[in-house]
């Protein structure tokens, strides 16, 4: 199922001559649709893992429905805030007939465009200077919001191991925190480059 939600290709080039060819600007208006109506993009590639639903539940239960839904001209079909809708309903946040804000384009979005805006939504945001986080406010208090501790450049204490007095290691364990995915994996090749062996561990 594509980003035109349940409909034939026939259906959306019908409503694509209805809200204007897929070429020219957009311009982005405001209704109201009930919750329920809105169909998600069943190829989304995104994903929620339970802390991040349990986080994202916590924000919606604090500060209610802030940022609307992106749903294609036929007014169902979302582009973006397919993890607001789904945890919302799932934690019976928002009652099934609720009415809500969504953002419909002025002509319909054509399949490719409507990739392109559901990708750009979640990846063109920037990103976070994440030791000027770890500086200006309590850690706990991050994590409580949903950052990772090593995100933070925080690494839990290694695992006790017992008397080693009476033995000699061949070797020894190193842990060390980076603020970034990417970071990690740099990290990580030229370590095992130069001959170490190493592993990714993600907290």
């Amino acid at each position: 199922m594509g980003l035109f939600g349940k409909r034939e290709a026939s259906e959306a080039t019908a409503s694509e001559h209805e809200h204007g060819a897929s070429t020219g600007p957009i311009i982005w208006r405001t209704e109201r649709r009930r919750i329920s109506d809105l169909v998600e993009w069943e190829a989304n590639p995104r994903r929620l893992t339970e802390k991040q639903a349990a986080d994202l539940a916590a924000s919606l239960q604090k500060f209610g429905y802030v940022e609307e839904i992106v749903v294609n001209a036929d007014g169902r079909s979302i582009i973006g805030g397919h993890m607001r809708r789904r945890v919302a309903l799932a934690q019976a946040l928002l009652d099934p007939e609720a009415m809500v804000d969504v953002r419909i384009p002025s002509r319909s979005l054509s399949e490719q465009e409507g990739i392109e805006l559901a990708l750009r939504l979640n990846r063109n945001t920037g990103e976070w200077d994440y030791d000027a986080l770890a500086n200006s406010f309590d850690t706990d208090i991050l994590q409580s919001w949903g950052f990772e501790p090593g995100e933070l450049g925080l690494v839990p204490s290694p695992a006790p191991v017992g008397d080693q007095s009476a033995e000699v290691k061949s070797g020894f364990d190193v842990i060390v925190g980076t603020t970034s995915e990417e970071a990690q994996k740099t990290l990580l090749e030229e370590l095992v480059e130069r001959g170490f062996t190493c592993r990714a561990v993600v907290y």
